[in-house]
């Protein structure tokens, strides 16, 4: 709730609509996928596993004409962000997004703990109930 609270103007409080514990072995990765019929997808890292296992989220935006090489990179010039899962972390992003978790080369097996997030009132732009 202090995501939505922080980045949106909306006063909803979110719901937890489904969850699930991840086990990747070593030598496993997890394949690009995003999760429908949620707005918010979390996911916790117990334990640390350092740069052995990362998430790779893709940016939504494409260029159909790009213009480089870019002085600087920004969130807008990048094509992928990716987020080492270091002990108690936790990465929140819009469900729509694509991402896929890298190989785990790592010699310890890879934990996290995910759920999908949805607002508990009416949502959408100009939603009314009974209309």
């Amino acid at each position: 709730n202090e995501y939505v609270k922080e980045t949106t103007t909306c006063n909803v409080q979110m719901k937890v609509n489904s969850s699930w514990a991840t086990q990747t072995d070593i030598n496993s990765f997890g394949s690009l996928h995003h999760h429908s019929n949620s707005v918010l997808t979390a996911v916790y890292y117990p334990h640390g596993l350092g740069n052995d296992i990362s998430v790779v989220l893709l940016n939504p935006v494409t260029q159909s004409f790009k213009i480089g090489p870019y002085k600087n990179t920004t969130p807008f010039t990048m094509g992928a962000f990716t987020f080492d899962a270091r002990e108690g972390c936790l990465i929140v992003f819009p469900s729509y997004i694509l991402h896929s978790i890298n190989k785990n080369s790592s010699n310890s097996l890879r934990y996290s703990i995910a759920c999908n997030l949805t607002p508990q009132e009416v949502h959408g732009l100009n939603d009314r109930i009974g209309v």
